[in-house]
């Protein structure tokens, strides 16, 4: 059976729209649903967040290209 994809605790210093894109983000890796993962350009996202968007991304599309 497939697990969900959990991250978190995040750090207090993360702010609240990068903890809601990381939720957005593994709602979709969840669903099978990699090209709704989007980063709008309005969300204010600090560095290490927009980082972690990437890496998840990234990590993401290795994981579901090697099930195919």
């Amino acid at each position: 059976m497939h697990k969900s994809l959990q991250l978190g605790p995040f750090p207090k210093r993360h702010c609240l729209e990068g903890d809601f894109m990381a939720e957005h983000i593994l709602n979709c890796i969840n669903k099978h649903m990699l090209s709704k993962i989007v980063i709008p350009a309005s969300v204010n996202l600090q560095e290490n967040v927009h980082g972690q968007v990437e890496a998840i991304q990234k990590t993401t599309r290795l994981m579901l290209a090697s099930r195919i």
